[in-house]
Parts: C-alpha cells; structure tokens; sequence
C-alpha cells in the first residue's frame, strides 16, 4: 500500500487525499480496541475533512502562483518591447521636429509609461502616439474648436497658438498653464475662451488686446490673478467674465466699459472696493462678488436698470444704499449673509418696501412651481441679527 502510495502522490492532489485517508483509518483503527467506535468513526471523517481542505487550499495557492509569475514574466518582456516612454518634449507630426513639452513630466526612469498628451491609451506605441496628434491637431484644424481641457499642460501648444485667427473657441481648462504667450492674442475670432484652475498669475495686455474683437465669454476663474489687467475694458463684446477664485485685490475702473456684459463673478477674491465705474455695465443683470473685503456698495449702482441678482454674502457691507433698492428695477435677490448687517437695518433702508415685493413676487413664482419649497421658506438675502458677522481676515 505504501508502494502504491508513492506512486500516485505525484499524479494529482486527489489521490494524495485518499492515501492520507487511508494511512489515517489504520492509525485509528489500531485505538480501535480502547476506544469507542462511534468515536473512531467521527474523528476519522473530521481528520479527512480537515486533511481534504488543506490539501484543496494548497492546490489552488500553487496555481495562483504559478499564474502570477507567468503574468509577472510577461509584462516585463511587454515592457521591454515598448520601451518607457519619458521624451520632454513632443513630436509635432506636421514639422518633423520636436517642440517644448506640453505636459508635466516628472517621473522616475523606473515608473510606468506616461499618457501621452493626445493618445487614449497608455501602452500606445510612439506610431500611435504621433497619429493621436496629428488626429487631433487635425480635429482642431477643421472645427476650429481647441480641446485641450485637464490633459496636464504646462505651456499652451503650437497647435492651438497656429490656428490663429482660426480659433473659434478656445478650452484649455483644468491644466497647469502658468503663462500666456504673446501668440495667443491671435484668437481675435474667438468667441469663447476658458482658462479655468490654472496657475496664471497676470493677463498679458497684448493678449487681451487681440481679444477685443469678438470675445464674448471669459472664464479665468481659479488660477493666481493678483488684478484684472486695465485693457480688460477693450473687450466691447463681453458678455459673460469669470474671475472668481484668484487673488485680485481690486477691479480696474475701465471694466465700465463693457456695456454689454451681463455676468460678472468675482467670488472668492481679496477685493476691498467695488469700482463706482461699474455702474455704467448697463446689461449687467449677476454680480456675484462674494466672499471678499467689500465695505460698502456705491450709490451708483441704482443705475444698473437689469441688475437681478447682487450677491455679496461674507463681506463687510453694514448698510445699502438706498439707490440700489429704489433704483435697480428688477432687483429681486439681495444676499448679504455674514456682513456687519441686520434685517432690521435692511428693512428700514429707503426703498425696502419696493424691493421686498419684488423679492416675494420672483420667489412666489418659484414655490408655487414647486421647484424652491422647503421648511426654512423664503431666504430673505440678510442675517435677522449682526451678531451672526464674524469679520473675515
């Protein structure tokens, strides 16, 4: 038996299992005469069952492993064929020649292949690659549309900056572009330009210049703009201007003459001082400026005849002009929350009356459309009591 045994121990686990269950009823069976039956009985289908699962374990860890350097073998011949793909600089399929990078690359010699900035997939050969761009490139060529959002760009590319006068809207949002080069003024047709959570820190006035022409929405919010440059006032086809998220100081007075501009979001700046030029906005219907260091608000602002919307939630406002509530006609929301001022003082603010039945009116529409219903009812733009006001620093 124990011949036989050693035979088939290396033919498969199974048989492994039925030897050692064999081996273990002679050793029980030799306590047979002391012990009980029932209980020899028992604790030999225990041992089998104990025996036959760790055997089973052991089986199938050996496959695992044996499946797992397999695996392991073959991603580094994989490896080895492609090569680690860590250029500084990318191949512009038009010119045959390599230009700045447009991608932050900072990885070790021994990390994974990068994404390369057009092609989708990561183990894409350089011949993919360089056919990714060049599609691309071509897609931006035809339509005129840049495409460019959160793809981890460092520079903007040449791509963009030769279509020219050719771009019709411009997205480069979500990256890590830190200047404008002098080339991207020449977008003047572009309609729409997104700059969104970069890292620039100043506007170029040449570039905003070439702008002028056409440009009718401008998103620069989140990035590191310490001031609005003052040829922002040339952009006489703006409509819509996001400069929230920055850290600009002030507005420049020349944002006045953008009589149709009808979006203007400041939020989340350090902006002491609203300018009085603003009141000459005429189109202006939004002004979200909120969270920043405004003290007051200018009298001025009773001209803005479409102003809807002024929101100045967490700044230091402690009064409002009376001008504004008698004076903005379609004024129906007023947020002031976390200022140095109360409902009281609001309230009994000339022109209040006029305004809180705007207020109610516009809002009166939304509950009974079912769209603004909840248990705090109507937010009426201002704290009940000053206290509330913590002073921002």
């Amino acid at each position: 038996e124990t011949r036989r045994c050693g035979m088939i121990l290396s033919d498969e686990p199974i048989h492994l299992i039925r030897c050692s269950s064999s081996v273990y009823l002679i050793l029980l069976c030799s306590v047979c005469s002391v012990c009980d039956l029932t209980y020899v009985c028992l604790m030999y289908l225990l041992l089998c069952g104990l025996w036959f699962v760790v055997c089973y374990l052991v089986w199938w860890l050996i496959i695992l492993l044996l499946l797992f350097a397999q695996s392991s073998s073959s991603s580094s011949s994989s490896a080895r064929g492609f090569g680690t793909f860590h250029s500084s600089s990318h191949f512009d399929s038009s010119s045959g020649s390599h230009s700045e990078p447009w991608y932050n690359s900072r990885a070790s010699p021994s990390s994974e292949p990068r994404r390369s900035l057009f092609a989708p997939l990561t183990g894409a050969s350089s011949s993919a690659r360089a056919q990714a761009n060049k599609d691309r490139q071509a897609a931006w060529a035809r339509t005129g549309m840049v495409g460019g959002r959160g793809m981890a760009l460092i520079v903007v590319p040449e791509a963009a900056l030769d279509l020219g006068p050719r771009a019709k809207s411009v997205d480069l949002a979500d990256n890590k572009i830190s200047t404008l080069p002098n080339a991207a003024g020449s977008w003047t047709n572009a309609t729409r330009i997104a700059l969104s959570h970069n890292s620039l820190d100043v506007l170029p006035d040449a570039v905003v210049r070439g702008w002028s022409a056409n440009l009718r929405k401008l998103l620069v919010d989140r990035n590191k703009l310490r001031e609005l440059p003052d040829v922002i006032g040339t952009l006489a086809k703006l409509e819509e201007l996001d400069a929230c998220g920055n850290v600009a100081v002030s507005i420049p007075p020349s944002i006045g003459q953008l009589t149709k501009l009808r979006v203007l979001l400041l939020a989340r700046n350090r902006i002491k001082l609203l300018p009085a030029e603003l009141s000459t906005c005429a189109s202006l219907e939004i002004l979200d400026a909120a969270e920043n260091e405004i003290e007051e608000i200018p009298a001025t602002f009773g001209q803005l005849q479409r102003m809807k919307q002024l929101k100045l939630n967490r700044n230091r406002v402690a009064k409002v002009p009376p001008q504004v509530l008698t004076g903005c006609a379609n004024l129906h929301t007023l947020e002031l929350h976390d200022n140095p001022i109360d409902h009281a003082t609001l309230s009994a603010t000339d022109g209040f009356s006029e305004f809180e039945a705007r207020r109610r009116e516009k809002h009166g529409r939304i509950v009974d459309g079912g769209v603004m219903l909840g248990s705090a009812g109507l937010d009426e733009g201002v704290d009940r009591r000053a206290e509330r006001f913590v002073p921002h620093t």
